[in-house]
């Protein structure tokens, strides 16, 4: 997968998310201004930092790089306005338990007796 690509797909999946650049910041623990680095292709991204972004988002990560669209994101809906990090952290922890289930879910499916 091109550099470019994975900028786009790190945009969209953020944007789906109703998430902001700074939101996305504050999470990792970095400045605003190398998320709009990593989405403009202008500086390559940790997989650690991707990792983080798709729990957070909803998104696993085969779905990420995956050329074609991925599945539909996890949603979510914020009732507050005054998001913390320490929220983030846990919306990206049950976020990954429910990927980690739907990954379950079909490694059951296609492996019945």
């Amino acid at each position: 997968m091109s550099q470019n690509y994975l900028g786009d797909k790190i945009r969209s999946i953020r944007e789906q998310a109703k998430l902001s650049q700074e939101q996305i910041a504050n999470f990792l623990g970095i400045d605003q201004s190398l998320i709009s680095r990593f989405e403009n292709n202008e500086r390559q991204i940790n997989l650690e930092y991707i990792e983080r972004i798709c729990s957070l988002c909803g998104c696993s990560l085969p779905d990420l790089v995956r050329e074609e669209n991925p599945r539909s994101n996890l949603s979510f809906a914020f009732r507050s306005n005054n998001i913390t990090p320490e929220n983030l952290q846990d919306i990206a922890e049950i976020n990954q338990i429910a990927l980690n289930l739907i990954d379950m879910q079909h490694l059951l499916k296609n492996h019945e007796y």
